[in-house]
């Protein structure tokens, strides 16, 4: 307790600044035991040399001890925020707690229809797509077709949805399983013959939810996609390929 209450009242950038210089302390004791206590020990005789150990292992000693008081001392940063006492870091280890479907479903869960848009005042979804094309080859004139890797982001808001308790983040990551649960853009893409989901080494997709409940979410796909080529001025030609993605419903 005398320990918290010290620890409590020394301010972070000098309880910082002592564990450097602490730090900076210990390794030039040590190199000044070994040099004047060590060395001309091993000149003197074996008695010499037992008593030169038995200094450098009490030095030892009292290094490690004050190490450990000056480390006590200094404060927990994570994430910008200081942690003080044992405390606190409770608090961090519970904003940081695993989380469950029911967190951020409505208290009642059956007034959520994963079916229905979340319109906020009658007005529309607005569903936010970003893709990033990563490569594109296989270009196959006889199939008229074309191979693309993308990442696929699409994101929107659902006020519907419960932020989970003590969140201090600005976001959270959540399992991506939960999309079976909620309501999500039934997207697809029109001219594509092909779709697949990258999972090497593990499931390429991700869900995040944000402060103002916004879900974000990405997925790693490789398309092969159709494109209506001609071929009037070959071998001259230009292709203009597309990349459409509609929504399933109006």
């Amino acid at each position: 307790a005398p320990l918290q209450k010290l620890r409590d009242k020394i301010p972070d950038r000098i309880t910082t600044g002592v564990t450097k210089a602490w730090s900076l302390i210990v390794v030039v004791g040590f190199v000044v035991v070994v040099v004047v206590v060590v060395v001309p020990d091993q000149q003197d005789g074996s008695i010499e040399r037992v008593k030169g150990k038995r200094r450098t292992a009490m030095a030892s000693r009292v290094a490690v001890v004050l190490g450990l008081v000056l480390a006590s001392l200094r404060p927990l940063a994570v994430e910008g925020k200081i942690y003080r006492n044992y405390s606190d870091i409770g608090e961090l280890s519970k904003n940081h707690a695993s989380l469950s479907l029911s967190d951020i479903l409505p208290t009642h869960q059956k007034t959520y229809d994963k079916n229905r848009a979340p319109k906020l005042l009658g007005q529309p979804t607005v569903v936010y797509f970003h893709v990033t094309v990563l490569s594109i080859d296989s270009i196959n004139e006889e199939s008229m077709t074309y191979v693309a890797d993308i990442f696929l982001a699409q994101s929107w808001r659902d006020p519907r949805l419960r932020l989970p308790e003590n969140m201090s983040e600005e976001y959270r990551i959540l399992d991506v399983d939960w999309l079976h649960s909620i309501w999500r853009p039934d997207c697809f893409f029109k001219n594509a013959k092909k779709v697949t989901f990258h999972e090497m080494s593990i499931p390429n997709h991700y869900l995040w939810l944000y402060h103002d409940k916004t879900l974000l979410y990405m997925s790693k796909l490789t398309l092969v996609l159709s494109c209506a080529m001609k071929f009037e001025s070959y071998p001259h030609d230009t292709q203009i390929c597309s990349m459409m993605i509609e929504s399933c419903k109006q």
